[in-house]
């Protein structure tokens, strides 16, 4: 990529000029390069992958995520490997869950009911079929102890968590999951303060 200075007699400049250049700023640093028309194939497995990302951005609209799901999701984006939004970790599940063959059960409607003394219960919905477990500890990266939580019925149905003997005053992190091989229950890493 060349450098450039005072681009076309100002300057900064960016676009296309004449189909042959295109002038850009990069990290505040006026540039230019070759006009190129990117290549769109439109293969059987580019279009299944579009499909696939398609998918997840209309579950995304349409699952009734609350404030406190939405919060869990940016906990979890948190700890990736690389930077990531709430949403692009949800898509990423779908689109892995998908590829595989799953179905994608997601948790939404978290609701604290009882936060007192250093047990907390919550509710949230789920379409899952298995039984849902919960993992929780003091950091959003280690989770050490397991807990199952109550089915409320056939799917979609309200689940119920407890996490008892915490210390009051701390932030407990948790997550939901199954013990299927595949990880098909999209949860993420919800943070609560523990009352006392």
């Amino acid at each position: 990529m060349a450098k450039v200075i005072g681009p076309l007699m100002s300057l900064s400049a960016s676009g296309k000029f004449a189909k042959t250049m295109v002038f850009l700023a990069w990290k505040g640093i006026q540039n230019v390069r070759q006009y190129v028309i990117p290549a769109n194939p439109q293969s059987a497995g580019q279009t299944t992958q579009r499909g696939y990302l398609a998918s997840a951005v209309t579950r995304w609209h349409t699952v009734p995520l609350q404030t406190a799901d939405l919060n869990a999701l940016n906990v979890l984006s948190s700890i990736q490997a690389k930077p990531m939004s709430g949403f692009n970790v949800f898509c990423k599940e779908i689109i892995t869950n998908l590829i595989a063959g799953e179905t994608n059960n997601e948790i939404d409607d978290f609701t604290i009911t009882t936060n007192t003394g250093g047990a907390v219960e919550f509710t949230f919905n789920a379409n899952a079929v298995e039984t849902i477990k919960l993992r929780w500890g003091y950091s959003p990266t280690v989770m050490p102890t397991e807990v199952a939580c109550g089915n409320g019925g056939a799917p979609p149905a309200l689940y119920t968590g407890a996490i008892a003997g915490a210390t009051v005053g701390d932030d407990v992190y948790f997550q939901m999951f199954t013990e299927t091989a595949t990880k098909n229950i999209i949860s993420g890493i919800y943070k609560v303060r523990v009352l006392a």
